[in-house]
């Protein structure tokens, strides 16, 4: 069997395509001698010569045409093999089974997208937008593969670490008296009712958020205590109260609410990555791997 490899056949490519050893070295990334060098081993190596060469010019031989071809061929099926394997590579084959608390789905997840989908390009993520109680059962059960949660107590068997950390800010109605101030301090707030996560669905952002108010010597009101987001955002623009919230939420733009920083930084949510004792997928290990080394920077 000919020595031929498969970097022969992706240099042989780029020429062929470019039809330009100066082109096809810079789309490589390399200088030209050493890829002028590799095609000529490839020719040595076949007995045929695929390129005809002058010094205005470079043109595919017949032979250099059916090879190029072929060599199509076989890098496409490479990438496939390549993605096949790496989908096995995740627990049921599908792709990785990543759980998201609901805030982190506003700015951490596309910036862990975007960075899985540089490093993995072929692994499917499949996104749950689950609670932090309910995701630490699912990682258990080995329903999730990954977990980004807010609030990770001391489970057996589970792992967690640090990924991101960002400020409470003041979510109100528009047209409120405080929303035309430059500058608000947390014990302007107390006269206002609180819409707060409730904490029979929510327990992590409900302390949360109660500390926030008790760190900054708040005695809240908390009148409203809802299940979502979106919940909040309909009491607030129907004037029934106020909030504290994760920034990442004021990325988006609700009718009626505006967000307002407080003049002292009203207390931090953190999130964490965390994942199962024994990971089976060498796959989701890398991916962990990755989230960790880039951890990502507060949303400014």
């Amino acid at each position: 069997m000919r020595n031929v490899e498969i970097t022969h056949l992706r240099y042989f490519v780029a020429v062929a395509e470019e039809l330009s050893f100066s082109r096809a070295a810079t789309r490589l990334h390399m200088s030209q001698p050493p890829l002028s060098q590799r095609i000529k081993a490839l020719e040595d190596e076949l007995g045929v010569q695929l390129l005809a060469r002058n010094r205005r010019d470079v043109q595919l031989t017949e032979a250099g045409k059916i090879f190029l071809n072929e060599s199509r061929h076989i890098l496409e099926h490479l990438g496939q093999a390549v993605g096949a394997t790496i989908r096995a590579g995740t627990s049921d084959g599908g792709g990785l089974k990543v759980g998201f608390v609901t805030s982190a789905l506003f700015h951490l997840l596309p910036l862990i997208k975007a960075r899985l989908a540089a490093r993995f390009p072929d692994v499917q993520m499949l996104v749950h937008d689950m609670s932090s109680r309910d995701q630490v059962e699912a990682l258990l059960q080995e329903r999730l593969d990954v977990g980004v949660i807010h609030a990770c107590p001391a489970v057996a068997g589970l792992n967690k670490f640090p990924v991101y950390s960002e400020p409470f800010v003041l979510a109100l109605p528009q047209g409120h008296e405080l929303a035309g101030l430059q500058s608000i301090e947390a014990v302007d707030l107390e006269k206002y009712p609180l819409i707060g996560f409730s904490r029979e669905t929510s327990p992590s952002l409900h302390d949360a958020q109660m500390a926030c108010c008790l760190s900054k010597g708040m005695r809240p009101s908390l009148v409203h205590q809802v299940r979502t987001p979106l919940a909040i955002f309909q009491l607030i623009q129907l004037g029934m109260g106020i909030s504290l919230v994760p920034k990442a939420y004021s990325r988006s733009t609700y009718p009626g609410v505006v967000f307002k920083d407080l003049k002292e930084s009203a207390g931090h949510l953190h999130l964490y990555v965390v994942w199962k004792d024994g990971v089976k997928s060498a796959l989701t290990r890398k991916v962990i791997d990755e989230v960790m080394l880039h951890r990502f920077t507060e949303l400014d």
